[in-house]
């Protein structure tokens, strides 16, 4: 059986130092003297480097640069994850808002995008991003530092027609297209 992956949303976080927030983001994120706490429904990171992150799956359907904006204007981010623990945290929060919404499967931009000098169509031959999986894209949170948080299916990130910078992660339910079966947590590149 084959299904399409619908993006179905942004995984957001914002510093948990950050004041600045839309105002709707304010019903989800408590404003304190320190910056904001992050509610205990809402999932909070500390990054290796000792900065604090609350993550929030936001869902509606939106591209790469719609969800980059969105989250920018919202005083955030798109996520980020340092290893694996971090990015289950967000993959099973991300399910709990694919069963609100009746759905087994989706997949979520999340904050990584192919590095400057890896977007060239001789990439492959371009040191610097070799390995792929953990050298051809980047976080762009600005807090991420660990490549340890990517997890490309087999083949990924291929930068396929030349033109994906973009990533997305897959959550839920196993998927499978006309390119084989997709697992949770795993990221591909798209555009």
């Amino acid at each position: 059986m084959s299904i399409n992956l619908l993006i179905i949303g942004v995984l957001f976080q914002v510093l948990a130092t950050h004041q600045t927030l839309l105002p709707n983001m304010e019903e989800k994120l408590a404003l304190g003297e320190g910056g904001i706490t992050c509610p205990p429904d809402i999932k909070t990171y500390t990054r290796l480097n000792g900065v604090k992150w609350c993550s929030i799956p936001a869902y509606w359907p939106v591209n790469y640069d719609e969800a980059k904006s969105w989250c920018e204007g919202a005083g955030g981010t798109l996520a980020g994850f340092d290893n694996a623990a971090q990015r289950k945290i967000a993959a099973d929060y991300a399910k709990k808002i694919l069963k609100e919404l009746g759905m087994t499967s989706g997949a979520f931009w999340i904050g990584a995008y192919r590095k400057k000098e890896c977007q060239v169509s001789n990439w492959k031959k371009v040191k610097a991003c070799l390995p792929a999986e953990k050298n051809s894209i980047e976080w762009i949170d600005g807090n991420t530092t660990s490549t340890d948080g990517f997890n490309f299916r087999k083949g990924q990130p291929d930068y396929n027609m030349g033109n994906q910078n973009a990533v997305y992660m897959v959550v839920g339910e196993d998927v499978v297209d006309r390119y084989g079966v997709w697992k949770n947590e795993e990221m591909d590149d798209v555009r």
